[in-house]
């Protein structure tokens, strides 16, 4: 029990101490606070004072059941308890509250951001067109060489009172570069939905411009064979047919010889063949209207007529599976890295550059590798054409939304520059066509000034006059005709006359011939009468030879008889 109240009182005297510890630290922190709040951190400190002497009994208390069953060991002082006063709780319900403040502000100005950021793209996008494949990497040529952002004081004046409706005196006019880069990464599909615009029925969205050539060359003839079905369906008669043809490739004849043949091989065509050339006749076309203005913006061959390929899509010597590859190649070389010759000017724009050895050559020839500004122009000539190729008789367009395509695919600066690239080939097709309807009129003319082949117009003259002196043998022919019909009529009425004679001579023949029919059978009869008859007249001379000489035995013997006997009379 001594040993017990001895450990008691060592404990109380560690609380004793630890309280005095904790009045001496509360003491202290009393002092560094503000006089306004003395009092009630004694009153605190009072309470922490009667709380700790109320714990140290308990403690007491349980140290005198443990004494019998542990030492006493010596815990040191213990830590004052945390204090929180009216202005820490203030100021914490002031963090709460202040913290999702500004989170919510930070999260509205991190959306606005990125709203702009996103904004900006897309205008840029709408501007610029897709990215190609090979700008992930690095920034290409044609980003480096965009033109510059040009603004006059005046413009940027307009613009921004129209947004904010205040007026500003001054106002810096922008002359800069455009900095931003587009790279394939950058097309997600938040991204690519924004500037299909999938509500205004642009299907198909790609991120890259190599994605969109690709995507053409596996839709695209899928998409001519289609249509030239569907025009083939519309017809109902040969003479349709018929007509859909003549529209459709006399047009792109090449020649009056073509023109000659395509009408020649439409005149033989019948049944099945007939459809078939119909669809083939369309989907040549198609491709014409496709291939055509591109060869004019990138022409293939242009010194010898004789390795032209796309002026002759009309020609049946090239089989339409020949034409698609013509497309192929073209939509290929949209994307090559290196000129070809058979889709860029053809064998002269290399063969020059390789043969010369001069500096200025050597430069040129480092430049055959073709670089994004090439590209992207080809690329948007192309999605500029295909927006504009009809179907022949339909009057409805290849692709529906084929315009707004190339305008979102391309971007509005090649989608413009295109438009203008493309009305001049299309001027130039129309000189072609022009010119061909010269030559064939007036005719070619010969080299070293030897004159010209006879046009059109002087065959025309020829067929003239001799249509004149063949009417003339008409005429002549006609009079003759016309004595000839009387001498017909003439003997025509003769020939009646003598078909009518035969006729009653027939007649009379035959009733001739039922006559003697009768007399023959009458004269059968007495044929065999007679030769009844003559039969039994057969051995009437020997009967009668017999009878003569029976006759005459017996006149004898009655003359022996009777004469007189004795002498004579």
């Amino acid at each position: 029990m001594a040993k017990s109240k001895t450990k008691q009182k060592t404990k109380t005297k560690q609380l004793d101490d630890e309280d005095e510890l904790q009045v001496k630290s509360k003491a202290d922190a009393d002092a560094d606070d503000v006089d306004a709040v003395d009092v009630e951190t004694d009153d605190a400190d009072a309470e922490d004072v009667d709380v700790d002497d109320a714990d140290a009994a308990d403690v007491d208390a349980d140290a005198g059941d443990d004494d019998d069953d542990e030492p006493s060991v010596d815990e040191g002082p213990t830590a004052p308890p945390a204090k929180i006063t009216k202005l820490v709780i203030a100021l914490i319900l002031l963090n709460w509250i202040a913290a999702p403040t500004f989170l919510f502000l930070a999260v509205i100005d991190n959306n606005v951001r990125m709203q702009y950021a996103h904004r900006t793209l897309l205008n840029y996008i709408q501007i610029w067109g897709l990215p190609l494949d090979d700008e992930q990497r690095s920034a290409s040529l044609s980003m480096d060489t965009r033109p510059r952002t040009k603004l006059t004081s005046e413009q940027v004046k307009e613009v921004v009172n129209k947004r904010i409706r205040k007026s500003y005196s001054d106002y810096a006019a922008v002359d800069e570069p455009v900095p931003l880069r587009i790279r394939p990464s950058d097309m997600s599909e938040a991204v690519l939905a924004d500037v299909f615009r999938e509500s205004e029925g642009i299907p198909d969205p790609v991120p890259t411009l190599d994605a969109e050539i690709k995507r053409l060359k596996d839709s695209l003839p899928g998409e001519i064979e289609k249509a030239a079905a569907k025009v083939l369906e519309a017809q109902k008669s040969d003479d349709d047919k018929r007509a859909i043809i003549q529209k459709t490739l006399l047009s792109i004849a090449w020649g009056v010889k073509q023109v000659r043949d395509l009408d020649d091989m439409l005149a033989k065509t019948k049944g099945a063949d007939l459809d078939r050339l119909v669809t083939e006749s369309v989907q040549r076309r198609i491709y014409y209207d496709i291939l055509a203005p591109l060869n004019v913006f990138r022409p293939g061959e242009i010194k010898d007529a004789k390795n032209y390929k796309i002026e002759k899509l009309s020609d049946q010597s090239y089989t339409l599976d020949q034409v698609k590859s013509f497309l192929i190649e073209r939509l290929d070389h949209a994307l090559a890295d290196e000129y070809k010759a058979e889709t860029h000017i053809g064998e002269d724009f290399i063969s020059e550059k390789k043969t010369t050895q001069d500096v200025q050559t050597k430069k040129e020839l480092s430049s055959l590798t073709r670089g994004s500004v090439e590209k992207r122009q080809k690329i948007g000539f192309i999605l500029f054409t295909l927006g504009h190729v009809s179907v022949p008789t339909l009057d409805v367009k290849l692709y529906p939304k084929g315009v707004e395509r190339a305008q979102v695919v391309s971007g509005l600066y090649e989608f413009t520059s295109s438009s203008l690239r493309y009305v001049q080939a299309l001027q130039i097709l129309e000189e072609r066509i022009v010119s061909a309807i010269k030559a064939d009129r007036a005719g070619y003319m010969l080299a070293a000034d030897k004159g010209s082949t006879p046009g059109a117009t002087a065959e025309i003259e020829l067929e003239i006059d001799r249509l004149v002196k063949l009417v003339e043998l008409i005429d002549s022919a006609q009079k003759r005709l016309d004595d000839l019909r009387d001498q017909k009529d003439k003997f025509q009425k003769i020939f009646e006359q003598r078909t009518q004679q035969h006729k009653d001579t027939i007649e009379k023949l035959r009733t001739a011939r039922g006559d003697t029919e009768k007399y023959v059978k009458e004269l059968r009869v007495l044929q065999e009468q007679l030769h009844k008859a003559l039969v039994e007249l057969s051995d009437a001379g020997e009967r009668n030879f017999r009878l003569l000489d029976e006759i005459t035995a017996i006149e004898r013997a009655m003359q022996k008889k009777n004469a007189p006997k004795g002498g004579k009379k």
